[in-house]
């Protein structure tokens, strides 16, 4: 019994994190000037801004982002 609850709670502590959607473009593109530059995207845990610029134009567009961001 008590191998199962610690089971739950860590199943429970894991899917938070694993479950975190990313924030929503426009919170991160912080000037609202429809791109977000490597400074906004550092804001956000995990993503490679190199790697989502893809057309490496030093900037995410919306687009760029959404393909960065999703699980």
């Amino acid at each position: 019994m008590t191998r199962s609850l610690i089971t739950a709670m860590l199943l429970a502590m894991c899917s938070g994190v694993v479950l975190a959607a990313p924030p929503a473009f426009e919170d991160v593109d912080a000037n609202a000037d429809g791109a977000i530059s490597q400074r906004e995207a550092g804001a956000v845990e995990g993503l490679d801004f190199k790697q989502a610029d893809t057309n490496q134009d030093g900037a995410l567009s919306k687009k760029e982002y959404q393909a960065a961001t999703k699980s």
